[in-house]
C-alpha cells in the first residue's frame, strides 16, 4: 500500500501501430498469459518473473503476426530491454514507413503546410506505453501480459480500429532486474509474518525510484536507451508512463495541474487535456469510481520520463493507480484522511474528484483492471485522432522552429574556454543525445557584440526540440504557489529549477540577434583532446579543475605510482595550476603511461623539472567506506541518495567498500577505513531502520522485513562512528546525515534552517549561488564563485572559539537564487554550506548540500572527490 500524495513515475514501451485486417492467426492460435505462466496476471499472491515475461513474449511474437518483438538494447545487469510493437499485419510489414512519416512530421524541417497535411493523412498515430520502471511498483508489468494479449487477439470493432490506425510500442518492462528482485522478495516472504515488508536494497543498481530522475541527464543505460527509441526512432505522439501510488483514490489520470513550463508548447497541454478527457470519459462508462485528476503532477518538471517528452511536444500522459501489492487488502474508509494535500476532501464530490473512492478490499487484478482502461483509453483516442495528433506535432515543431528564429534568444553560444573542458563536451553529449541540433564554429565570430574564438559551440534554438534546449541552458523562475494568500507554499512536483549548464559549472551566453558565422553541424559527440607538455625531471602535474583527474589520480595509486598534492599554486610552462594539483614523481614509462591516459580522459598533463616551492601531501588511496541503510527512501523524492553516490563513485573509479548497519555498530572502524562516507538520509532512519511505528508516505509500517534488515546503527553505532573520528578518520557526512555529528556527537554547530516554517524559509529544489575557499583543501580545484544545489538542505552557524571549525564553502550573500524558487533568503545569504571541523586526530567534513545530487552538479563533484583524499589529521 502506498500513501496518499506519493509522487512516483514509472517506464514501459508499448506502441500500437494502425489499420489491419484479421491476423492469418485466430485468436486461439495465440497464447493465453495463463498458458504459458500457470496463472493469469492479476491472481492473488501471483507475480510473473522477467524470464516469464521474456518467455511469454517470445510465444506471442511467433503466434502472432500482428506481434512483433525485438530488443532496444540491454539493461545495466545485462538484460533484454523488450519491445512489443503490436498492430495490423499489413501496418507491421510497412512499419519503417510509418515511423518516416512520424520522423519527418516530428523534426518538421523541410516539411510544408500542406505535405505536413498528405503526411499526417497517411501515417499512423504511434502510442509509446511503458510498464515497470519503478518495478517495486509491481502491477503495471504485470498489465503488459494482459494489455499485449488484448491488442494482439480482441475481435471488436474499437479493437479493430486500433489496430489499423494506431501503432502500439509496448515496453513491458523497462527495469527486468528490478522485477526479478521484487518478484523474488515477494515469493520468499508471502505467507510469512513479512509478507508486503519494504524490499531492503534497490530495484535496480544504482538509482531505484531516481531512475525516474535521469532523463534529460541520461546518466543510466536504460535512461539512453529509451531516449533513442523515443527522439531519434519513433517519435511517438504520445507516450504513457505507467504508475502506481495515490492512496485514497483508485487512479490519478491527466490533465495535470498548474504550473506548467513556459518553455513547453501549449498544444502538448491541449494534446494532454484531450487524452485525459477520452481516459476519465471510458473510466465513467465503466463505472469505474475513485478517478482524481489535476492534483499534484504538474507539468513544470523536466527529467521524469513523462515530463521529458513534453520539451519534444510529445503528449505525455501518467497514470497512478492504487494497490501494488499481489496481496488483498482492505482499504479502510475510517483510515482516510480528511483531506488531500491541497485542501481538498477525500470523501466530497468536486469537479476534480467527481466519484469518490469509498474504500474496499483491493486485488492485484483491480489494479490491473483499471490500468487496462487507461490503456485502452489511450489507445482508442489515438485512433479516433489520428490525423489531428500527426498534424498537431508537425504544427508543435514548426512553430518552434520560427520561434528559435524570431524570438531572443536566437542561440546560446558555449565558448572552448571552460574551467572544466572534458565536462563541457559531456554537456553538449547530453543535448545531443537529447535530440538538439548543436554546431561549432569553424572561424570566431561576433554575436551580440562579443567576439567568441573558433572551436565555440552554438546552439541555434531554431529546432524543433527548442524546449528542451532552453530549459537546460536557462534559469526556471518557479511562481510562488500557496496554499492560501500569504500561506504555507505547495510544493512543486519534484524540483522547481535545475539549469544543467549551471550546475554542471559550463559558461554560456544567450545571443538575441541572428549569428553570421561559419557553422558546421556536429556529427559525433565532442571530445577533449588531452595531451602531456614539456620536460618532467621531477614528474608531471595533472590539473585540479578537471573531474576526470580524479579517474587517471585512482588509476595512478592503483598501478602504485607515488602521488603528492601541492598545498600552493603552479607555474608550469604555458600553464598555471591552482592550489591542489596532483604531481605524480617521474619513474621509468611513466610518459608513456600518462600519454594514453591523457587522450582518453580530456587532461592536461605538464611536466615538473624541480620539485615545487610550498608543501607536497603525499597521497595514498583511501580505504572509503560507503554506509549504506537497510532504509531504501522515496521520501521527498530524494531517492536513492547511497546510489547514486556509488554512481558516481564508479564512475570516477574511486575503490570503496559498503559497510552496513552491523558492521558500523560492530566498532574498530579505523582498523578498515581511512573514510567513511554517509550519504544524506534521514537522522531517525540511519539510527533506527525499519522499525515499528516507523512512516512513510504517510502510513505506518505494519511489515517489518526479517530481523536481519531491521533497525539501524542505534547508539552504539553513534559512538563507533565518532570513536573512528577521534582515531584519526575523516566522516563525511552529506545534507541531512550531518544532523548525526551535530546531535550524536555535540559537535558545536547548528543548522540555522531547522525548524523554520515553510512560510518563512521555503527551498525545494533550486540552484543557488555559492563561494568557495579554494585555498582549503576541500575546495581545490573549484571556482571560487559557483552553484550548488540546494534541496530542504542544510546551512550552518558555528562557535568560531571552538575547536577549529572552517567554512570551506558559503551559500551567496547576494543574488544567491539562480533557478528555481526559494522563500526567505535572509535565512541562507552568507551561511556556512561546507564545514571542516577537526575532532581528535580526524575530522568530520559536513556538505550541507548534495554536491552529486542525481550525478547532474558536475560543478561541485569535487567537493566530495577531496573530501575523500583529505585524510591528513588537522594540524
Amino acid at each position: 500500500m502506498r500513501g496518499w500524495g506519493a509522487v512516483r513515475l514509472g517506464t514501459v514501451i508499448l506502441l500500437v501501430v494502425a489499420p489491419g485486417l484479421m491476423s492469418a492467426q485466430t485468436a486461439e492460435q495465440v497464447p493465453h498469459p495463463r498458458d504459458v505462466l500457470g496463472f493469469t496476471p492479476g491472481d492473488d499472491y501471483r507475480i510473473a518473473d522477467f524470464s516469464q515475461m521474456q518467455q511469454y513474449f517470445r510465444q506471442l511474437d511467433r503466434a502472432s503476426d500482428r506481434v512483433q518483438l525485438t530488443s532496444a538494447g540491454t539493461s545495466t545487469e545485462g538484460n533484454d530491454i523488450l519491445v512489443a510493437v503490436i498492430s495490423s499485419p499489413q501496418n507491421l510489414a510497412r512499419v519503417d514507413h510509418y515511423k518516416d512519416i512520424a520522423r519527418r512530421l516530428a523534426y518538421a524541417r523541410g516539411v510544408s503546410d500542406e505535405e505536413a497535411r498528405r503526411l499526417a493523412s497517411q501515417g499512423k498515430a504511434i502510442v509509446w506505453i511503458d510498464n515497470g520502471l519503478h518495478a517495486a511498483e509491481t502491477a503495471h508489468a504485470q498489465h503488459a501480459f494482459l494489455l499485449a494479449h488484448r491488442v494482439a487477439t480482441e475481435e471488436t470493432e474499437e479493437m479493430r480500429e486500433i489496430r489499423d490506425n494506431a501503432i502500439l510500442v509496448l515496453l513491458p518492462c523497462v527495469n527486468p532486474e528490478g522485477l526479478d528482485l521484487v518478484a523474488d522478495w515477494y515469493r520468499k516472504t508471502v505467507g510469512t509474518p513479512h509478507q508486503d515488508s519494504p524490499m531492503p536494497w534497490l530495484f535496480n543498481t544504482y538509482v531505484g525510484y531516481g531512475n525516474n530522475r535521469d532523463f534529460f541527464m541520461q546518466t543510466q543505460v536504460e535512461t539512453q536507451l529509451i531516449n533513442r527509441l523515443l527522439y531519434f526512432e519513433w517519435l511517438p505522439q504520445i507516450m504513457y508512463n505507467q504508475h502506481q501510488g495515490f492512496y485514497p483514490t483508485r487512479i490519478f489520470v491527466p490533465p495535470f495541474p498548474d504550473p506548467f513550463n513556459p518553455n513547453i508548447d501549449p498544444g502538448v497541454i491541449r494534446g494532454i487535456e484531450l487524452i485525459g478527457a477520452a481516459m476519465q470519459h471510458r473510466f465513467e462508462q465503466e463505472g469505474k469510481e475513485g478517478v482524481i485528476s489535476r492534483y499534484g503532477f504538474s507539468s513544470w518538471y523536466n527529467g521524469s520520463l513523462r515530463t521529458t517528452t513534453y520539451f519534444h511536444n510529445m503528449i505525455g500522459i501518467l497514470t497512478e493507480t492504487t494497490h501494488d501489492s499481489p496481496s488483498p487488502f482492505y482499504y479502510d474508509p475510517a483510515a482516510f484522511p480528511d483531506e488531500f494535500a491541497n485542501g481538498w476532501s477525500t470523501r466530497e464530490p468536486s469537479t476534480n474528484y467527481s466519484r469518490p473512492w469509498k474504500g474496499d478490499t483491493l486485488h492485484f487484478r483491480d489494479a490491473l483492471d483499471y490500468m487496462l482502461t487507461g490503456s485502452l483509453g489511450v489507445l482508442d483516442a489515438a485512433a479516433k485522432h489520428r490525423e489531428d495528433l500527426l498534424y498537431g506535432v508537425y504544427q508543435m515543431g514548426a512553430r518552434q522552429i520560427e520561434l528559435g528564429r524570431t524570438e531572443p534568444p536566437v542561440a546560446y553560444v558555449i565558448p572552448p574556454a571552460q574551467h572544466d573542458p572534458p565536462v563541457a563536451a559531456k554537456f553538449i553529449e547530453i543535448l545531443m543525445k537529447g535530440g538538439i541540433q548543436v554546431h561549432r564554429a569553424d572561424a570566431s565570430f561576433t554575436a551580440d557584440g562579443r567576439d567568441f574564438p573558433a572551436g565555440s559551440y552554438v546552439v541555434l534554438l531554431a529546432q524543433p526540440f527548442r524546449p528542451f534546449a532552453k530549459d537546460l541552458l536557462e534559469p526556471q523562475r518557479y511562481p510562488d504557489i500557496r496554499r492560501y494568500p500569504g500561506g504555507p507554499p505547495v510544493p512543486p512536483y519534484d524540483n522547481a529549477g535545475w539549469t544543467l549548464s549551471q550546475q554542471m559549472g559550463i559558461r554560456t551566453f544567450s545571443i538575441a540577434r541572428p549569428i553570421d558565422a561559419d557553422l558546421a553541424e556536429l556529427e559525433e559527440y565532442p571530445r577533449v583532446r588531452g595531451d602531456v607538455h614539456g620536460e618532467a625531471r621531477f614528474g608531471y602535474a595533472l590539473d585540479p579543475r578537471r573531474n576526470n583527474t580524479f579517474i587517471a589520480v585512482n588509476r595512478l595509486l592503483g598501478d602504485g605510482h607515488q602521488l603528492f598534492r601541492a598545498t600552493d599554486s603552479l607555474s608550469l610552462a604555458g600553464a598555471s595550476y591552482p592550489p591542489g594539483a596532483f604531481v605524480v614523481t617521474q619513474r621509468d614509462g611513466l610518459a608513456a603511461t600518462l600519454e594514453p591516459l591523457a587522450a582518453e580522459l580530456g587532461l592536461d598533463v605538464r611536466g615538473v623539472n624541480a620539485r615545487p616551492a610550498g608543501e607536497l601531501i603525499e597521497l595514498r588511496q583511501p580505504k572509503i567506506g560507503l554506509y549504506k541503510s537497510w532504509v531504501v527512501e522515496w521520501v521527498d523524492n530524494w531517492t536513492a541518495s547511497e546510489g547514486w553516490t556509488r554512481f558516481v563513485l564508479d564512475r570516477h573509479e574511486f575503490p570503496y567498500s559498503s559497510v552496513f548497519n552491523a558492521g558500523i555498530r560492530a566498532g574498530d572502524l579505523r582498523s578498515r577505513f581511512d573514510v567513511i562516507v554517509i550519504p544524506s538520509q534521514d537522522l531517525s532512519d540511519i539510527i533506527g531502520g525499519y522499525r515499528l511505528g516507523r512512516r512513510q508516505f504517510g502510513v505506518v509500517h505494519q511489515n517489518l522485513p526479517p530481523s536481519e534488515y531491521q533497525g539501524g546503527i542505534e547508539s552504539d553505532g553513534v559512538a563507533a562512528l565518532e570513536d573512528f573520528v577521534e582515531s584519526g578518520g575523516t566522516l563525511v557526512l552529506v545534507d541531512r546525515a550531518a544532523d548525526l555529528a551535530i546531535t550524536g556527537f555535540g559537535l558545536p554547530v547548528r543548522n540555522v534552517l531547522e525548524n523554520l516554517p515553510q512560510e518563512s524559509f521555503f527551498g525545494p529544489g533550486s540552484i543557488v549561488g555559492v563561494t568557495s575557499n579554494t585555498t582549503h583543501p576541500i575546495a581545490y580545484g573549484m571556482t571560487e564563485d559557483g552553484a550548488g544545489y540546494f534541496r530542504k538542505s542544510r546551512a550552518y552557524e558555528f562557535d568560531a572559539t571552538v575547536g577549529r571549525i572552517q567554512s570551506v564553502v558559503r551559500y551567496a550573500s547576494r543574488d544567491l537564487l539562480k533557478s528555481g524558487w526559494l522563500l526567505g533568503e535572509e535565512h541562507l545569504a552568507g551561511r556556512a554550506a561546507v564545514l571542516d571541523v577537526p575532532l581528535g586526530n580526524g575530522r568530520v567534513i559536513m556538505l550541507g548540500f548534495p554536491a552529486y545530487f542525481r550525478a547532474q552538479p558536475h560543478g561541485t563533484f569535487k567537493l566530495l572527490f577531496n573530501s575523500l583524499f583529505y585524510g591528513e589529521p588537522p594540524r
